[in-house]
C-alpha cells in the first residue's frame, strides 16, 4: 500500500465516522428527560458533582451512568450558560454521536487483523453500525433516547472494547 491509498482509507473512515455522528445526533435530537432520566440524571438538593460516585446507591456500571448523565445533561450546559432542556436536543445529542462512533470504531478495530483487510474493515464498520441502529433504535429499546441508559450501557462498551483489544 502506498501513501495515497492510506490517505483514501483515512478519508473514507473519517467520512463514515462523521456520518455515524450525524445519524445518532439526528436520532437523539428530539430526546427529552424521561424514564430513568427523571430520577438518575437530576441533581438533588445539597448534591455536588462527585457525590453520585459515593458507591452507596447503585451497583456496577451505574456509577458511570450517574456521573456522565448528571454532568453532561445538567452541569455542562450550566457551565456554558445554556438551559439543560435546550442542551439535550443539540449538545447532548452531538456528544452521544461522538461516543457511539468511538464505540463502533473500537469494537470493529478488535476484528482488524491484517493490513490487507482494510476494505473488509470498512464494510464491517458500516455493518456494525447498521446492526447497532437496528437493535437499539428500531426495536424500541430507547437506549439512545434515555440518557442514563445510554451512558450506562453504550458508554461502558468503549472500555470493554479497549480491554478486549489488549487481551
Amino acid at each position: 500500500m502506498n501513501i495515497t491509498d492510506n490517505k483514501k482509507y483515512f478519508y473514507v473512515l473519517f467520512l463514515i465516522l462523521v456520518i455515524i455522528v450525524w445519524i445518532i445526533t439526528f436520532l437523539s435530537a428530539n430526546c427529552c428527560f424521561w424514564d430513568d432520566d427523571a430520577h438518575y440524571s437530576i441533581y438533588f438538593p445539597n448534591e455536588n458533582l462527585f457525590s453520585c460516585l459515593s458507591f452507596n446507591s447503585e451497583h456496577g456500571g451505574g456509577y458511570i451512568g450517574f456521573f456522565l448523565s448528571k454532568f453532561i445533561n445538567f452541569k455542562l450546559p450550566i457551565l456554558f450558560n445554556i438551559h439543560p432542556a435546550n442542551f439535550i436536543n443539540s449538545g447532548s445529542a452531538l456528544i452521544k454521536g461522538c461516543f457511539v462512533s468511538i464505540m463502533i470504531f473500537l469494537i470493529s478495530k478488535n476484528l482488524f487483523i491484517s493490513k490487507r483487510q482494510k476494505n473488509i474493515y470498512l464494510v464491517f464498520l458500516i455493518f456494525l453500525f447498521a446492526y447497532f441502529i437496528n437493535t437499539v433504535y428500531f426495536t424500541k429499546s430507547w437506549v439512545i433516547a434515555v440518557n442514563y441508559n445510554f451512558y450506562r450501557y453504550c458508554f461502558s462498551l468503549i472500555f470493554f472494547s479497549i480491554y478486549f483489544h489488549y487481551l
